[in-house]
């Protein structure tokens, strides 16, 4: 824990009516040029994606681990970005309704 800056946990909630089967929701991280995985950040291996919600449980966290790093070169790309990327139920859709599908992506900068 010596190595860990801080930690940001995103929560990730399956608004869906009543369900009797666990659904699962599956997301891509997509890494930016100047970070490195295990290096700069890593996933909490639990909250890795697959995210599986059993029936009766609307939330399920992506912790975020930031790793202090003294050679991030601030020229680069540092950002991560999570994006919601498919639904064992066909119907439901990611991100809040509607057309503009908001927090369906979160997008967050390393400094």
């Amino acid at each position: 824990m010596n190595n860990v800056l801080s930690i940001l946990t995103v929560k990730v909630n399956a608004s869906k009516n009543y369900f009797k089967e666990a659904i699962t929701i599956e997301y891509d991280v997509v890494v930016g040029n100047g970070l490195k995985e295990g290096v700069d950040f890593s996933i909490q291996p639990n909250t890795k994606s697959p995210l599986v919600f059993e029936p009766g449980e609307y939330s399920r966290p992506v912790r975020i681990i930031w790793n202090k790093n003294p050679n991030l070169d601030p020229e680069k790309d540092n950002t991560l970005t999570l994006v919601l990327k498919s639904s064992s139920v066909k119907e439901m859709v990611l991100g809040y309704p509607g057309p503009d599908a908001l927090y369906s992506t979160y997008k967050f900068t390393k400094k």
